[in-house]
């Protein structure tokens, strides 16, 4: 900022646009059916909606960024396929520090499952 405005920003963003939205989906999976919750948290309610999210963002030719839990690609993985196949990147992972790495067993389910590379983690 110079003298309480934006610099010009013509050229940094294609077709004259002067700004972009990032959108990131974490997919959870299943809540454990020992957690007190008062939604319906089963796999069809997660299956549900993720496949509601990804017909919507289609009808608006959105692309998103998404990340998983072990247990949403366990339970998943037909939808991880379909996020993938349908252009979404899968970008990363979250969950404990520990576990999050380039090498760990979630990034590799992530890898065979989804048929691309992911690429980055979050913890």
């Amino acid at each position: 900022m110079t003298n309480g405005t934006f610099p010009d920003m013509q050229g940094v963003w294609p077709a004259g646009h002067r700004g972009a939205v990032a959108i990131v989906v974490a997919v959870e999976g299943p809540v454990p059916s020992d957690v007190d919750s008062p939604a319906d948290t089963g796999v069809d309610s997660a299956a549900t909606g993720l496949q509601r999210l990804l017909d919507l963002l289609a009808d608006f030719d959105i692309s998103v960024t998404t990340t998983w839990t072990e247990s949403a690609v366990n339970t998943l993985p037909q939808l991880l396929r379909r996020v993938a196949e349908s252009g979404h990147e899968v970008a990363g992972t979250f969950g404990p520090a520990d576990r999050v790495t380039a090498d760990s067993s979630l990034v590799g389910a992530l890898r065979r499952v989804s048929g691309q590379e992911v690429t980055g983690a979050v913890t």
